[in-house]
């Protein structure tokens, strides 16, 4: 085997490694022209956003793939990238076989055989679903919030030196306290009551040596 064979075989080696490298990452790559074709998309990009074959994406123009609006938008960075500034920038896109997705893109400039940088490098990281995820988590958080704050249990949360982290209202009820005057504070700061304070505190000690639950009953005064 001559060396220009030997060449050839390690550049089809090189090739084919790329190519299943491109179809078998879990990120969502395409290569774009100034002129809004589409040169390349892998397996990712085409399925995820476009719910497209790849055979069937290149020299297609984006317009077709994407509403006009959104590219008007792109236009800015798009010109931001072919003066060789990669740029990261996350945004609403409309795809349209898949409506409206949240992405997180880097647009990568690329030069031609000519080095003119007249192309560029799409990785985008879908987002749609870790939006709706936070928008979720969002609403629970609120709930569950809403229902601490109207419990007629008092509900705490201290730390190791036995200071405050948070404390629903209801405390502001049984000891005329502000919440506010809890935080980052221990019940000797606050002049709690000593039968209150020893009781607590002993129980607390004792979670935090047997790191296991523990339920207190106690009937306190206030005068």
């Amino acid at each position: 085997m001559t060396a220009h064979q030997t060449d050839e075989l390690r550049l089809h080696d090189n090739e084919l490694q790329l190519h299943t490298l491109n179809n078998t990452i879990p990120i969502n790559i395409a290569h774009c022209t100034h002129d809004h074709h589409y040169r390349f998309a892998n397996h990712t990009y085409t399925h995820n956003l476009l719910n497209l074959n790849p055979t069937s994406i290149p020299n297609k123009p984006i317009i077709e793939l994407i509403d006009n609006t959104t590219i008007q938008i792109l236009k800015p960075f798009q010109t931001h990238i072919l003066q060789n500034k990669p740029i990261t920038i996350t945004y609403t896109i409309t795809f349209k076989s898949t409506n409206i997705q949240q992405i997180h893109t880097h647009l990568i400039p690329k030069q031609n055989n000519n080095n003119t940088m007249n192309n560029w490098i799409e990785m985008i990281k879908n987002m749609t679903e870790h939006t709706k995820i936070e928008h979720l988590l969002y609403q629970h958080d609120h709930k569950f919030k809403t229902l601490i704050e109207n419990t007629p249990n008092i509900i705490t949360h201290l730390n190791h030196k036995l200071q405050y982290h948070y404390i629903n209202t209801t405390i502001e009820t049984i000891l005329k306290l502000k919440t506010t005057d809890f935080i980052e504070h221990n019940n000797t700061d606050l002049n709690l009551p000593t039968t209150l304070r020893e009781t607590i505190e002993t129980n607390i000690h004792q979670i935090f040596k047997h790191t296991r639950e523990h339920t207190i009953s106690l009937m306190i005064l206030f005068k």
